[in-house]
Protein backbone atom coordinates (compact mmCIF):
# COMPACT_ATOMS: atom_id res chain seq x y z
CA UNK A 1 0.00 0.00 0.00
CA UNK A 2 1.98 2.76 -1.20
CA UNK A 3 1.25 5.83 0.72
CA UNK A 4 1.27 10.13 -0.05
CA UNK A 5 1.11 12.39 2.17
CA UNK A 6 -0.88 14.92 2.76
CA UNK A 7 1.32 18.50 3.18
CA UNK A 8 -0.67 20.26 5.57
CA UNK A 9 -1.21 17.72 8.35
CA UNK A 10 1.07 14.97 7.28
CA UNK A 11 -1.95 12.10 7.20
CA UNK A 12 -0.69 9.17 4.84
CA UNK A 13 -3.19 8.50 2.29
CA UNK A 14 -3.39 5.21 -0.35
CA UNK A 15 -2.29 6.73 -3.40
CA UNK A 16 -4.76 4.77 -5.81
CA UNK A 17 -7.11 6.81 -3.98
CA UNK A 18 -5.95 9.43 -6.54
CA UNK A 19 -7.65 7.11 -9.48
CA UNK A 20 -11.20 7.34 -7.52
CA UNK A 21 -11.49 11.02 -7.07
CA UNK A 22 -14.34 12.61 -8.26
CA UNK A 23 -15.33 16.37 -8.87
CA UNK A 24 -18.64 18.06 -6.77
CA UNK A 25 -20.81 16.45 -9.93
CA UNK A 26 -19.82 13.31 -8.93
CA UNK A 27 -17.46 12.84 -12.69
CA UNK A 28 -14.49 11.19 -12.11
CA UNK A 29 -11.15 12.87 -12.19
CA UNK A 30 -8.12 12.44 -14.29
CA UNK A 31 -5.28 10.99 -12.40
CA UNK A 32 -3.61 14.09 -13.25
CA UNK A 33 -5.99 16.41 -11.98
CA UNK A 34 -6.24 14.20 -8.96
CA UNK A 35 -2.79 14.59 -8.20
CA UNK A 36 -2.99 18.72 -8.73
CA UNK A 37 -5.48 18.85 -6.62
CA UNK A 38 -3.90 16.63 -3.92
CA UNK A 39 -0.74 18.85 -3.91
CA UNK A 40 -3.03 21.95 -3.82
CA UNK A 41 -5.91 21.03 -0.83
CA UNK A 42 -4.23 18.03 0.87
CA UNK A 43 -6.87 15.77 2.39
CA UNK A 44 -9.29 18.71 1.57
CA UNK A 45 -9.09 17.41 -1.89
CA UNK A 46 -11.73 14.72 -1.09
CA UNK A 47 -14.61 16.86 0.23
CA UNK A 48 -16.60 17.36 -2.34
CA UNK A 49 -16.30 20.79 -2.56
CA UNK A 50 -12.37 20.86 -2.40
CA UNK A 51 -10.53 22.99 0.16
CA UNK A 52 -7.16 23.24 1.87
CA UNK A 53 -6.95 20.73 4.46
CA UNK A 54 -7.28 22.20 8.12
CA UNK A 55 -6.63 19.45 10.04
CA UNK A 56 -4.83 18.81 12.95
CA UNK A 57 -1.05 18.17 12.71
CA UNK A 58 -0.77 14.22 12.19
CA UNK A 59 2.97 14.00 11.35
CA UNK A 60 4.55 17.21 11.36
CA UNK A 61 8.01 15.70 9.01
CA UNK A 62 6.18 13.98 6.55
CA UNK A 63 3.73 17.08 6.12
CA UNK A 64 7.51 18.94 5.47
CA UNK A 65 8.88 16.03 2.97
CA UNK A 66 5.23 15.78 1.65
CA UNK A 67 5.51 19.91 0.35
CA UNK A 68 8.98 19.87 -0.47
CA UNK A 69 8.18 16.41 -2.72
CA UNK A 70 5.03 17.89 -4.38
CA UNK A 71 6.86 21.19 -5.20
CA UNK A 72 9.73 19.22 -6.77
CA UNK A 73 7.77 17.17 -9.08
CA UNK A 74 3.72 16.96 -10.88
CA UNK A 75 3.87 13.44 -10.65
CA UNK A 76 2.35 11.80 -7.45
CA UNK A 77 4.63 8.82 -7.98
CA UNK A 78 7.45 10.60 -6.98
CA UNK A 79 5.70 11.73 -3.87
CA UNK A 80 6.17 7.86 -2.73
Amino acid sequence: MPDIYCSHCGEPTDIYELHDMRNSNGDKLSYQIASNHFAKFGCGAFKTNPSKCTNAVYDDDAAMRAFVNQELSEDADDWI
